[in-house]
């Protein structure tokens, strides 16, 4: 093992060592999820089910005779659908505007007032969803 590799590991386990005493020491359950992550491989031991995504593919090449597109392969997220996305968050006053002219312009959204009013009650943080 190297020098350098092993000073990496020294740092790492004082890390951990750090981290394991913080969350033992405090309630610090909001920190649980990174403790998990420190002390753990978690990036190479999290296990998850392959998705079963033929429902999915089965839809988009029936949607082929309206659109005259067969997405099912993938790539059904275009930059004109990243660019709408953009818009909407623009619109709604979760991002900035654009402060450059880019390779293409963001389409334009309206919301309406009684749209925006109907969306803040949407639940969340601060959403009387009632």
């Amino acid at each position: 093992m190297s020098a350098a590799l092993k000073t990496k590991a020294g740092k790492i386990m004082h890390c951990k060592s750090n981290c394991a005493m913080v969350m033992a020491s405090t309630n610090a359950f909001t920190s649980l999820g990174l403790y998990h992550m420190v002390t753990g491989d978690l990036p190479a031991s999290t296990k998850a089910p392959e998705l079963d995504d033929r429902n999915a593919a089965a839809a988009l090449r029936a949607d082929k005779t309206r659109t005259g597109e067969d997405l099912s392969g993938g790539g059904a997220v275009t930059e004109d659908t990243v660019g709408t996305y953009l818009a909407y968050l623009i619109a709604r006053g979760f991002l900035p505007e654009p402060t450059k002219q880019g390779r293409k312009s963001l389409p334009s959204i309206h919301i309406g007032k009684e749209q925006l009013q109907a969306l803040e009650k949407v639940g969340g943080r601060g959403g009387g969803s009632a």
